[in-house]
């Protein structure tokens, strides 16, 4: 099995301070790729171990303009690491075209993440026997930390949302 996410965040605030208008922006992407090897119980349940490789970079910017602002700033941080995860999949069939699913994993381990984990849901219709569209919603938690002092990237994050994607069977 193989999984890929990309996600790109960004936030802005403009606030004053006195004068000063400070417009902030900052922006996160992250991408992770999993591979896993699986074992498949029976025809519902599959038991699976592998990798998750994880790339975060986070940019801040902070702009200030009016009387007396002074100098604008940026900041950059982003670090990657590979997490081994174990978990379990399971999926039910509702009828020939649709099945429901569900997958739960768990790793880190203190390898990469001190622990990391996921769970998701999916909805899954069979375009064709080797292809599926799949409509779920997926929540990751990970708790990633290296270095210290100046030099600390800590990555103590859940993210959670909607997803869709295709589902390629050999």
């Amino acid at each position: 099995m193989a999984d890929y996410i990309y996600m790109s965040l960004e936030a802005d605030k403009q606030s004053n301070v006195g004068p000063v208008l400070v417009d902030s922006t900052v922006e996160v992407q992250q991408t992770a790729f999993e591979f896993d090897v699986g074992y498949r119980v029976n025809d519902q349940v599959t038991v699976f171990g592998g990798l998750r490789y994880n790339d975060v970079d986070t940019d801040l910017d902070v702009v200030r303009s009016g009387p007396g602002a002074g100098a604008s700033r940026a900041a950059s941080k982003g670090d990657s690491w590979i997490d081994p995860v174990v978990g379990v999949t399971a999926r039910y069939p509702v009828n020939e075209t649709w099945s429901v699913g569900v997958r739960g994993d768990v790793g880190g381990f203190g390898v990469g993440s001190d622990l990391t984990w996921q769970l998701m849901a999916t909805v899954n219709w069979k375009v064709r026997d080797n292809l599926e569209v799949v409509a779920g919603y997926r929540y990751l938690d990970a708790d990633y930390e290296d270095g210290s002092g100046a030099d600390l990237f800590k990555y103590d994050m859940v993210t959670s949302g909607p997803g869709i994607g295709v589902s390629f069977k050999f």
